[in-house]
């Protein structure tokens, strides 16, 4: 395999938590609470395609009371819009919305429903509703957020939503693999009609992604070690068709799927290599990029993966890592 080399990279001021390609090629990083600007509390970070700086956003949440403790904002994925907004949340409730122009405003998730969702918020595993505006999230139930922050509804899928992944049109993709289950279960679902087709996957399914009618699952093999499947959903009956199996740094798995090409970028690490004293000496991360007919072709390491993005061109990967973020062009 081809090793991969970054054209440039960003050291964060607070953990990096995830990362976000806009239509218009610009780059958005979540990143946590640090040194200022980000002494406050959590934020953005956003980026021209050639890596400049255009702004460093640090999202304040408002005191509860002027004696309170002011609550910190700890971004998760950011979720980017075919409008170039890109929305940023927590597990607390809390979501802010970063418009194309980069000003920002926070929008509280208010679950109005009556259904309870546990801890839940904007992340990874969310996806955007057809009209682009409403958000759907992965929960106890999956739940459908408005763009004022009003938890309108939700629907049961029988099970742990894991992970919620756009395919087109009204169709998506669910996860309701459980926890402690042997093999994977997804459905596909209609959005407009709430028509569902389950299909088994031998192994636990870990991710999902789809773009451009392609969708890929990930499943764990074993530890360090993942499968990934076509997903074939046209037709009465989904199926699945496997691609290749991968040795990845112990940890979550993110997909992202190049556009234009039957290709996957396929990353995993994080969790850190520990001595025999109990302490993490480093963190190991790894992205590979698999061809669905040739197999693995470039593989870019990493300290670790907190996000994984691919530039509109498909050009350009960005990983999101433990200290930042690193651009890796693509052959």
């Amino acid at each position: 395999m081809k090793a991969l080399s970054s054209s440039w990279s960003y050291e964060a001021s607070g953990r990096a938590s995830g990362v976000a390609v806009r239509p218009n090629g610009e780059v958005v990083l979540a990143v946590g609470m640090g040194p200022a600007p980000f002494d406050e509390g959590g934020g953005a970070v956003v980026f021209e395609p050639s890596g400049r700086v255009v702004a460093e956003l640090p999202m304040v949440l408002p005191r509860s009371c002027d004696i309170c403790i002011r609550q910190h904002f700890y971004p998760k994925q950011p979720l980017a819009t075919r409008a170039g907004d890109v929305w940023l949340g927590d597990y607390s409730h809390n979501l802010f919305r970063l418009g194309a122009d980069n000003a920002h405003t926070l929008v509280s998730i208010d679950d109005r429903s009556g259904v309870s969702m546990g801890i839940f918020g904007v992340d990874g595993s969310s996806a955007l509703a057809p009209d682009g505006e409403r958000i759907f999230v992965a929960a106890f139930s999956l739940g459908v957020v408005e763009p004022d922050g009003a938890l309108a509804e939700t629907f049961d899928f029988g099970s742990v939503v894991r992970q919620v992944t756009h395919v087109d049109g009204s169709t998506y993709v669910v996860n309701v693999t459980g926890a402690f289950d042997k093999t994977g279960t997804v459905v596909r679902w209609n959005a407009a009609t709430d028509d569902r087709a389950t299909l088994e996957l031998p192994k636990p399914v870990v991710a999902l992604a789809s773009a451009e009618g392609w969708t890929v699952a990930a499943v764990e093999v074993a530890v360090g070690r993942i499968g990934l499947y076509e997903l074939a959903l046209v037709g009465a009956a989904p199926s699945a068709k496997a691609l290749t199996e991968l040795d990845l740094p112990t940890g979550p798995v993110a997909l992202a799927l190049r556009p234009g090409k039957r290709q996957v970028l396929a990353a995993s690490g994080g969790v850190g290599v520990v001595d025999n004293r109990g302490d993490v000496t480093i963190l190991v991360g790894s992205a590979v990029l698999v061809d669905a007919d040739e197999g693995p072709i470039a593989v870019a390491d990493v300290s670790s993966v907190a996000g994984l993005a691919l530039s509109p061109d498909g050009k350009t990967a960005y990983v999101a890592d433990s200290g930042g973020l690193k651009a890796f062009p693509l052959p």
